[in-house]
């Protein structure tokens, strides 16, 4: 088969950087969209977008190529719906309670670390059991599901963001806090080193396929020789 019909693995991990980073540039622009128009009208227009291009990805292999696939996956990025920071600013009106509050955003935090456990493994059943091409549109379905599921409901309708003293400060004003640009520096790095693992272990699976059996063969050899010389043991 040509390059064409099987795409190189540098080219599924800059598709992958590319989304993640559409993603990411876009953020703060979708932020200040919901505190201008609250938050329904910015995820569900956004979770439509990227839910329908998600879905469509597939057709870029025989209708457009890369250049196809990568405008897909940029505008995926940039319509990812902001859900994680617009579920951070219900919980003060959720749970007014502080100790409350400081538990739930402890799960919360915890919680977003589920998808990335559940989320590859589901990708992979489906893709061997079915085809990528599935486990891309249940991935867009349960995406725009669990997007709905937060947005329509009245913690997140009602929502409006209040008003304080720093509203008028540039972004360039609030990014400069030494908290923040700590926190900055931290996340590129878990997110460089999550990133980079993604495509080093796709790019190493047909390598590590071949050899762990035989990596794993002198375990049970050592093994049964010990049960069946006690005396050599």
């Amino acid at each position: 088969m040509g390059h064409r019909e099987r795409p190189s693995v540098a080219f599924g991990g800059l598709l992958s950087a590319l989304y993640g980073l559409s993603s990411a540039l876009a953020q703060p622009v979708k932020g200040r969209l919901m505190d201008r128009h609250g938050q329904s009208a910015v995820h569900l227009p956004a979770a439509l977008l990227n839910s329908a291009l998600l879905a469509a990805l597939p057709l870029s292999g025989p209708y457009g190529g890369p250049g196809l696939a990568t405008a897909i996956v940029v505008g995926g990025g940039l319509t990812t719906p902001p859900l994680e920071a617009g579920l951070r600013t219900l919980w003060p009106s959720v749970l007014p309670d502080p100790r409350l509050r400081h538990a739930a955003l402890a799960l919360d935090t915890g919680m977003q670390g589920l998808p990335y456990i559940v989320g590859p493994l589901l990708v992979a059943a489906l893709a061997s059991a079915y085809s990528p091409t599935v486990a891309l549109a249940v991935t867009a379905a349960l995406g725009l599901v669990g997007t709905a599921a937060v947005t329509l409901t009245p913690p997140s309708r009602r929502w409006r963001p209040e008003r304080s003293g720093s509203q008028n400060a540039t972004p360039a004003q609030r990014l400069a806090v030494p908290a923040v640009l700590l926190l900055f520096v931290s996340l590129t790095g878990i997110g460089f080193a999550i990133g980079a693992m993604n495509v080093w272990s796709i790019a190493t699976a047909a390598f590590l396929t071949g050899w762990l059996p035989l990596l794993a063969l002198p375990v049970p050899y050592v093994a049964t020789s010990a049960v069946a010389c006690p005396v050599c043991s």
